[in-house]
C-alpha cells in the first residue's frame, strides 16, 4: 500500500492526502484518513504549494481626521 502511495502523490502532485485516500478507496485499499496521514508522513510527502503571486496594490481613499473628542475614524466618515 505504500508504494500505491507513493505513486499516485507522484502522479497527482496536487492532492493531499485527503484526496489520496478517496482514489486508494476507490481502488479498493481498506484505508482510513487517519492511516493514510500517518504514511503520507512516514514517506516524507508533503503538497507542493504554489508561490503567491503578488498583487499590485490599489490606490487607496485618504480618510479623515476625528474632529471630535472619542470619536473614531469610521464615525469621521459617516458624518
Amino acid at each position: 500500500m505504500k508504494m500505491r502511495l507513493r505513486d499516485l502523490a507522484m502522479v497527482r502532485v496536487r492532492f493531499g492526502y485527503l484526496r489520496l485516500t478517496v482514489l486508494l478507496k476507490r481502488e479498493g485499499w481498506p484505508v482510513g484518513k487517519k492511516l493514510v496521514y500517518r504514511l503520507y508522513r512516514e514517506l516524507g510527502l508533503q503538497m507542493r504549494t504554489k508561490k503567491r503571486r503578488k498583487l499590485a496594490s490599489a490606490q487607496r481613499a485618504t480618510t479623515q481626521a476625528a474632529t471630535k473628542r472619542n470619536e473614531t475614524m469610521v464615525d469621521g466618515l459617516r458624518g
